[in-house]
């Protein structure tokens, strides 16, 4: 476009018929091929860029063994979101986190030794003394959850743990002429 711009500049500033006649044919030359490609070259790009963008800042992917919540940002509000896939919340207002459901098993160690065992999970039914306890951003780590669930998981002492932590079995430790045994 800015070639023929400049041949209009050309065209107006000139009085001579054959310079005249030139600019005109160059004018006429427009390149049907290379303005097709641009036209439709520029849009295409930028609705690939734009759908990265949405993709990556709008939408979550959340897995079935996953607990998913959103927080507002504005009121410190949470909703659990209770379905599997994809989600789409606005990240201007909404900051969406998720915590791994999946039974793990911690282990209290000495020496090399391990001295407890124990398989626990997060229970989604304590998700709010969790986040009053921790902060929303702490589950959004495997690796904090579980070591979170491995604190709890052996601090009890015989007493009912927070209500995010779900034993589901524990490796009783015994006298070493016994064997061990598993406790459901």
């Amino acid at each position: 476009m800015v070639p023929f711009r400049k041949n209009l500049e050309i065209l107006q500033h000139t009085n001579n018929r054959n310079e005249r006649k030139i600019v005109e044919e160059q004018t006429k030359k427009i390149d049907w091929g290379n303005m097709a490609k641009m036209m439709i070259g520029i849009p295409t790009l930028v609705a690939i860029i734009g759908w990265f963008i949405y993709r990556s800042l709008w939408v979550t992917s959340i897995e079935s063994y996953e607990l998913a919540f959103s927080r507002d940002r504005a009121t410190g509000k949470i909703e659990v979101i209770d379905h599997s896939g994809n989600t789409t919340r606005n990240p201007l207002y909404y900051k969406v986190h998720k915590i791994d459901l999946r039974p793990v098993q911690v282990t209290l160690t000495a020496n090399g030794y391990t001295l407890a065992a124990k398989v626990v999970s997060f229970d989604p039914t304590g998700l709010t003394s969790f986040v009053q306890l921790y902060g929303c951003d702490t589950g959004d780590s495997t690796d904090n959850v579980t070591e979170i669930l491995r604190y709890h998981a052996f601090t009890l002492n015989g007493v009912k743990g927070p209500p995010f932590l779900r034993v589901h079995s524990e490796l009783i430790s015994v006298q070493p002429s016994q064997s061990s045994q598993i406790k459901p």
